[in-house]
């Protein structure tokens, strides 16, 4: 199956993501736990395998709530939620499509709610 690139930017633009799936959106969710209610992300899954830093390492930093277990990372520059590693799934990304420009998710019709709150 062909892999697509696709970008992932911060705001500010000092975090670059390259994410090589074959489909970016076969697996999106919402998630009902405290931070993510806050935070207000519409995220998909991908492997670990498919994410590369490509440019800002340096500037994120990553949050850490609750178990201490899932690894939310940040911008430390703009403040903006680019992805966290999965707790309940170790093996995967979640990222926020809204870094990815050409994604206009307010034109989802239905989004999957992943239950944060019964973790």
């Amino acid at each position: 199956m062909n892999k697509k690139k696709t970008l992932l930017e911060c705001h500010c633009k000092k975090i670059k993501i390259e994410i090589q799936s074959s489909d970016i959106l076969s697996d999106f969710t919402r998630c009902d736990c405290s931070l993510c209610i806050k935070r207000g992300s519409i995220m998909a899954v991908v492997l670990l395998e498919e994410l590369s830093i490509l440019k800002g390492e340096e500037s994120l930093i990553m949050y850490k709530f609750g178990k201490n277990q899932a690894s939310h990372y940040f911008c430390s520059i703009c403040g903006i939620y680019t992805h966290h590693r999965s707790f309940t799934s170790p093996n995967k990304y979640c990222i926020n499509l809204g870094c990815i420009d050409d994604i206009d998710y307010f034109k989802f019709k239905k989004v999957p709610i992943f239950n944060g709150k019964g973790i």
